[in-house]
């Protein structure tokens, strides 16, 4: 984190922490660098309604929304939770930058009616 002058806070999360001493105090002003994450998403149709969302990059992260907008809304909301987790326990946050997406036909023999 990085000191700065409140001027320089605008669209910046921020924190201040006030030291006291006999008859003075500072304060510090800290502006929290944001990263830019890129995730892909698979959104699932249920038969009941709605869409259960999983992001492969985030082995557990599932999360579920009644319509395509909540889903989504909910996926970065569960992304944004999975992150701080990770971060709260030092781990490495995971990229997609050497993720390939593909899609796969297979055939296979059906499993007969009894």
């Amino acid at each position: 984190m990085v000191p700065a002058h409140r001027d320089e806070l605008r669209g910046e999360r921020s924190g201040s922490r006030v030291d006291g001493g006999p008859g003075r105090s500072v304060q510090f002003i800290y502006i929290m660098k944001k990263t830019h994450g890129h995730f892909h998403v698979v959104l699932r149709p249920k038969p009941e309604g709605g869409f259960t969302v999983i992001v492969p990059a985030l082995p557990g992260c599932v999360t579920y929304g009644r319509t395509l907008t909540e889903a989504k809304k909910m996926a970065k909301d569960a992304i944004g939770g999975y992150i701080e987790s990770l971060k709260k326990h030092k781990e490495p946050i995971p990229t997609e930058e050497d993720t390939l997406v593909a899609s796969l036909d297979l055939e296979y023999a059906e499993t007969p009616h009894r």
